[in-house]
């Protein structure tokens, strides 16, 4: 049964993701990615859950799985040691150009073994992942710095322009001379 309560929720929750991506980082930015890294060989099928949080205004909000990035279940098979998976990308998702974020990775006890190995790769090489065991699971802030010096756009100076005119209008002009 539909509820507007979950609508509500929904609607939130991707206004939220959308007002971090405005905020976040410049779209020409260096490249992160968040992996994950086999470092065994996995030899079956085994389920592994992933959950990406991202705090928005002081909140936790879950990203949402799309495209088998974000919050998603992954069903891995025969995976070779050293095989790499990529969970979310800054060049792909406007989500992941800056903040905070936690990261749940939930297997079957039979897999338990093959928790951890994720990693924040930058373009300074791969840096893992501590696993925070009270939260049951990882906290890490991504920050991507620009290529070059903010430049700021036409529309901030058409702006500013703006303000000026209007404080310029706005001034008290001298009453004319009675006669």
């Amino acid at each position: 049964m539909f509820r507007f309560a979950d609508a509500g929720r929904t609607l939130i929750r991707s206004l939220a993701i959308a007002a971090m991506a405005m905020l976040a980082a410049p779209a020409d930015a260096a490249s992160i990615q968040l992996v994950k890294i086999f470092n065994t060989p996995l030899v079956g099928s085994a389920p592994f859950d992933y959950t990406i949080e991202t705090k928005v205004f002081g909140i936790w909000v879950e990203i949402p799985c799309v495209d088998d990035f974000g919050s998603c279940h992954h069903d891995f098979t025969d995976i070779a040691a050293g095989t790499t998976v990529v969970l979310a990308d800054s060049d792909l998702h406007s989500w992941f150009r800056g903040g905070s974020f936690f990261v749940r990775e939930v297997a079957p006890p039979a897999w338990s073994a093959y928790l951890g190995s994720l990693y924040l790769v930058t373009p300074d090489g791969p840096t893992p992942l501590t696993l925070d065991a009270s939260a049951g699971g990882v906290f890490f802030d991504v920050v991507v710095p620009a290529d070059g010096p903010a430049v700021p756009e036409p529309a901030t100076f058409g702006l500013l322009g703006l303000g000026l005119a209007a404080l310029r209008g706005s001034r008290r002009r001298p009453s004319p001379p009675a006669f």
